[in-house]
């Protein structure tokens, strides 16, 4: 049997994320319990609320492109370079800020 609140139910079943405003009940708010009816134990608890990120996809001639770009730039996005930026990445099909995300994941692999 699964014993959880009100505001646990909406928050598992109304929202595709599970998200939403979190409220500090009974297991810390963000926590469900589990109850199986032989015992009265928690049996398993699992994270509500949080958001799962999704992964950005690149191709080989994409991350070469930026790997060369971003070696260009010195693995830093000045302001003054804004324009060339934004005019590589629509080059290349890549959003700015991603291109930004890859750039300061990768600078000290590279």
């Amino acid at each position: 049997m699964l014993k959880i609140s009100p505001y646990q139910f909406r928050q598992i079943f109304c929202s595709p994320y599970g998200g939403g405003e979190r409220k500090k009940e009974g297991l810390g708010g963000d926590r469900i319990g589990v109850d199986r009816s032989d015992g009265g134990d928690l049996v398993e608890e699992k994270e509500v609320g949080r958001v799962k990120r999704l992964k950005t996809k690149y191709t080989a001639e994409q991350t070469e492109k930026m790997r060369d770009y971003a070696e260009k730039l010195q693995w830093k996005m000045s302001p003054e370079r804004r324009n060339e930026v934004d005019e590589f990445c629509v080059e290349i099909g890549v959003n700015r800020k991603s291109f930004r995300v890859w750039m300061n994941n990768h600078k000290y692999t590279n």
